[in-house]
């Protein structure tokens, strides 16, 4: 199938329906941290947008891109995107003026997970649940996690299958079962089941001291990378770095005269905790071959 788009239509490539914006996208299960100019930032990377707009109340947004090949870019980028405990679900708007707001899945089916290794990360669940559908929103901290699926089939799947087995290198044999058993029909989704500040692994090593935060924002933390590989793009540092935190802006510096990678660049977080755990996660991490470092941004940065 040619993903190219002539004359400004990819219709005849089946990328989007009859029914569907050649260059609007609707954007589904935002994290509750996102701002409008964060989403902007995110979707600007694939090319030149017209609009953004956030509902941040409802947790979703659209975005319209100048080209369709672009907003067909963003689709197949973005779509499954693991950001913070969420994961992107982008797709083209109805061309209908009177759209109706997206569905939201029912914490009738959020599944509440136990006996999980301490030290199993947030992308080793998704790993491990995934396989059964579409994993909307996601927590894990210290040994218990709570899974939450597009639909209640796909829960259903889970539990079948996961309930009461020990999966390749774990100890203990995992409980699945729904988080809302008493009443599962009554209650609204409003994260209360999810632990507060989930820390995937140990920080207390990194050295704060001599970090500062972005010099346009008090509020938000930088975080120098160092050593990237030539072919990585900023995308790449938003699918590594995602998961870990709200992410303001992702910057690869390049040389003016070349547009080549300089090979370091520069992660803007909104929350310090989120910070320190992307670095002690990714520090050392080998990306395209190449291991990176990570750190927080100084004054000598």
């Amino acid at each position: 199938m040619s993903e190219s788009c002539q004359d400004g239509n990819c219709q005849g490539n089946n990328e989007f329906g009859p029914d569907e914006s050649p260059t609007k996208l609707i954007v589904n299960y935002i994290p509750e941290v996102m701002t409008q100019d964060m989403m902007f930032s995110l979707f600007s990377t694939m090319g030149k947008l017209e609009s953004c707009k956030l509902i941040a109340n409802r947790g979703y947004g659209f975005v319209e891109y100048s080209r369709p090949e672009d907003a067909v870019k963003a689709r197949k980028a973005f779509n499954g995107l693991l950001m913070q405990n969420k994961t992107l679900k982008v797709s083209h708007a109805l061309l209908n003026p009177e759209l109706k707001p997206p569905s939201k899945p029912e914490a009738d089916w959020n599944l509440y997970v136990c006996n999980l290794p301490n030290e199993l990360t947030l992308q080793d669940l998704h790993g491990l649940f995934a396989q059964f559908g579409k994993i909307v929103n996601s927590r894990i901290a210290a040994g218990i996690a709570f899974v939450l699926y597009e639909h209640q089939y796909e829960a259903e799947r889970a539990i079948q299958n996961i309930n009461g087995t020990t999966p390749p290198g774990f100890l203990h044999p995992l409980t699945v079962k729904y988080a809302n058993k008493s009443n599962p029909n009554k209650h609204k989704n409003n994260n209360n089941n999810f632990p507060k500040n989930p820390l995937v692994r140990p920080y207390h090593w990194i050295n704060h001291m001599n970090a500062i935060g972005d010099h346009n924002s008090p509020s938000t933390w930088s975080i120098y990378i160092y050593n990237i590989a030539p072919e990585v793009e900023e995308l790449t540092l938003w699918q590594l770095f995602g998961p870990y935190g709200a992410i303001v802006s992702v910057k690869i510096i390049k040389d003016h005269s070349t547009n080549k990678s300089k090979g370091f660049g520069f992660v803007t977080m909104r929350n310090y905790d989120q910070a320190a755990m992307a670095i002690q996660a990714l520090n050392g991490y080998v990306l395209h071959g190449q291991p990176l470092s990570v750190s927080f941004k100084t004054q000598k940065r």
